[in-house]
């Protein structure tokens, strides 16, 4: 499952996974705020998109906001 979000999440959106000390590694946040996916160890990816995206995604395409995800 590929989660977008706009904010950095703390915990995992599938499985509540902590992930902040993921994100305060210096590499591993260059590559959550140039949008790339990141995956969780359940599988599940998340990635970074700018609100406004997010929001425009939400109301095109009847809501199917994959199609703005990098998979």
């Amino acid at each position: 499952m590929l989660f977008l979000v706009d904010a950095v999440p703390n915990h995992c959106p599938q499985c509540g996974t902590d992930l902040t000390r993921s994100w305060q590694d210096p590499l591993s946040r260059q590559e959550i705020f140039s949008k790339v996916a990141q995956v969780c160890r359940c599988g599940s990816k998340w990635q970074m998109v700018d609100r406004e995206t997010l929001l425009n995604a939400a109301n095109a395409d009847g809501g199917d906001l994959r199609c703005n995800a990098d998979e």
